[in-house]
């Protein structure tokens, strides 16, 4: 996290599940996200969104998703150099919920969900905690995980690994002893050459197939390529008599 990368993960079943937050602070984790205790225990336990799922149960599960991330803790800051990061509760200003020990969250609209937290007693909807990288870092997400904001940040993979074909055999030949040199800087800069040269080769592909000079080619100031005719398939129907004595030819 300290190169700036966030991660996104399928968490496997044995990595779900609930674990308890930092002591005192009446919070507890699931599924690598920070909640107060006064979760609904009909929100503890949610399936995620699938791909081939049913619209109906799709719509059903992203309600409660929706539902559920109303009560998690949310960055309050910027990460700071040593890795750490202040989060803040559901009732915290910009309220999300509303909390009996919260007085400004109970001025939030009715339409609202009220926490049943009891008044004068603990809770974590109106804490502000600081969060290390440390915690859960394979776990923790920008995203709750299942919700159609993880699902679709995490199919993006697919079009990484594309790129990632095309830098390793399909377009160019990026392997070990490929970039050489000393220092994340170094080997960031010339990173970013190649993935230019990548791009380059994609756009000259484009262009060339369309029979279309590429901006490269125009701001050399190089003619326009001429254009072949394409030559169209045209279907010959026959007449049923024709066809069958065709046929009887063939015989």
């Amino acid at each position: 996290m300290t190169l700036g990368y966030t991660t996104i993960y399928d968490l496997h079943p044995n990595q779900r599940g609930m674990h308890p937050g930092p002591e005192g602070t009446h919070t507890l984790w699931i599924d690598g996200v920070l909640y107060p205790d006064s979760l609904p225990e009909g929100l503890y336990d949610l399936d995620p969104i699938e791909t081939d799922m049913p619209d109906d149960e799709r719509e059903r599960l992203e309600r409660r998703h929706q539902a559920r991330q109303a009560y998690a803790f949310v960055p309050h800051d910027a990460r700071h150099p040593d890795g750490s990061r202040r989060y803040r509760g559901p009732a915290v200003e910009p309220t999300r919920v509303r909390c009996p020990n919260n007085p400004v969250s109970m001025r939030a609209p009715q339409s609202m969900p009220t926490t049943s937290c009891t008044r004068g007693e603990e809770c974590g909807c109106g804490r502000t905690i600081t969060l290390h990288d440390t915690d859960y870092p394979d776990l923790r997400m920008p995203f709750q995980h299942g919700t159609l904001a993880w699902e679709e940040s995490y199919h993006r993979r697919v079009g990484i690994e594309s790129v990632f074909a095309d830098l390793k055999q399909n377009r160019l030949h990026v392997h070990r002893g490929y970039l050489r040199g000393f220092g994340i800087r170094r080997y960031t800069l010339l990173a970013g050459f190649t993935l230019a040269a990548l791009n380059l080769l994609n756009l000259h592909d484009w262009y060339c197939k369309r029979e279309r000079l590429d901006p490269w080619g125009r701001f050399l100031g190089e003619p326009e390529p001429a254009h072949t005719p394409r030559r169209r398939r045209h279907l010959v129907s026959m007449h049923p008599d024709e066809s069958s004595a065709a046929a009887e030819f063939g015989r």
